[in-house]
């Protein structure tokens, strides 16, 4: 669950694993169940969806970081609560190998909500979509809550 503003409001959404992969350049460890690793340097673009649950009043959001960074938000997104919130979030973020990206969850209502976990509801996708080599891009991995 996602606490309530406070000393330490920022949640990173842990990740129950990897429904797909397709190559190797980005991996999900049950080691670092936050983090999504790149192995090749490059552009990747980042898609994720944060599903809150029902709570009333205040608001909710998601960004991603780079490397734990807490100054440097990619793709932040802000809304507010009530009925089950789905909140998207994307960004095109240059990386080198051994870079990770997590997704952070906020909220402001003032008690604890849950974020969902199904396939359907919390995930990310990561695409490499430039590198040195070639500007084109393809699909490596797909994450999913838990």
């Amino acid at each position: 669950s996602i606490p309530s503003g406070g000393a330490s409001p920022y949640t990173s959404i842990t990740w129950a694993g990897s429904e797909t992969t397709v190559s190797t350049s980005v991996t999900w460890s049950s080691s670092a169940t936050t983090r999504v690793t790149v192995s090749e340097a490059g552009r990747y673009l980042f898609n994720a969806t944060v599903a809150y649950a029902s709570a009333a009043g205040g608001g909710r959001q998601a960004w991603f970081t780079k490397n734990g960074a807490t100054t440097a938000y990619y793709g932040r997104q802000l809304l507010i609560g009530g009925t089950d919130a789905y909140l998207q979030i994307n960004a095109a973020i240059s990386m080198t190998a051994a870079d990770y990206v997590e997704v952070i969850a906020y909220q402001d209502s003032g008690g604890a909500v849950n974020v969902q976990g199904t396939a359907l509801d919390t995930r990310m996708q990561v695409s490499r979509i430039a590198s040195a080599e070639t500007p084109y891009g393809r699909v490596t991995g797909l994450l999913v809550g838990g």
